[in-house]
């Protein structure tokens, strides 16, 4: 395949990519805002479905770009040699016409960009993910430490303190709201009546709507079960 024409499908599909991730951006934005859940849904998916969607499409945009940058790898290098130049860095005098780089110093400039950029986005979600709790459950925890409980058995789910349960959302995978009241992943999916086989991976909007349950119910479940789990 000449290069042109790998050039021309490479940017035609990235292009197509790039369409997708707006407009599945719009209908998690818009069409689907928070709090639809499992409420709507567009083609028969829910907005957590479209979320992941465009998730998954803006991998393949990135993929794509790596490849058209791989590409066009050798002008990219000479305009930032000329770019780096200008700015009063040491450089090499090359051009696209002469003194062409070797191939060693291309790849290994290009290893070494690729991972400051997988460096940069591994360490942002690093940084992102750290003691990652809601204001709610980081006052539950720091609560129940004080009284030398765990704090998987501290969320209040009933009375007064009622409102921790509020924190139990449709975006929740059963394995987060197991972790999060302290119930075992096996004694939720039977009190939920769910099949032993559900993946602890599904998210409970997804529960809503494949086994008729509301999230008042399932609430309730949790909080039955970690009541009971209390007491006894």
């Amino acid at each position: 395949m000449r290069r042109t024409t790998l050039n021309f499908l490479v940017d035609t599909v990235a292009l197509l990519f790039m369409a997708g991730m707006i407009a599945t951006g719009l209908i998690v934005r818009y069409a689907l805002p928070p709090g639809t859940g499992g409420r709507a849904s567009i083609w028969g998916m829910g907005r957590h479905d479209w979320g992941d969607l465009h998730f998954y499409v803006a991998i393949g945009l990135l993929v794509l770009l790596i490849v058209h940058l791989s590409l066009h790898w050798f002008w990219t290098y000479v305009i930032a040699n000329k770019l780096f130049a200008s700015m009063g860095f040491p450089h090499r005098a090359e051009t696209a016409g002469a003194n062409r780089p070797s191939g060693v110093r291309r790849a290994a400039i290009g290893c070494v960009t690729f991972a400051m950029l997988v460096g940069l986005i591994g360490g942002f979600y690093w940084l992102a993910t750290q003691d990652m709790t809601t204001s709610e459950q980081g006052s539950i925890r720091r609560r129940a430490q004080a009284e030398g409980r765990s704090p998987g058995r501290a969320v209040p789910m009933r009375g007064e303190n009622d409102t921790g349960n509020a924190d139990i959302r449709g975006s929740m995978t059963i394995v987060e709201v197991a972790d999060f009241s302290g119930v075992s992943v096996e004694r939720l999916k039977s009190s939920l009546r769910l099949p032993a086989d559900v993946p602890d991976d599904m998210r409970l909007g997804r529960i809503r709507r494949e086994y008729g349950l509301s999230m008042s119910q399932i609430r309730d479940v949790v909080a039955s079960v970690s009541d009971s789990m209390d007491d006894s």
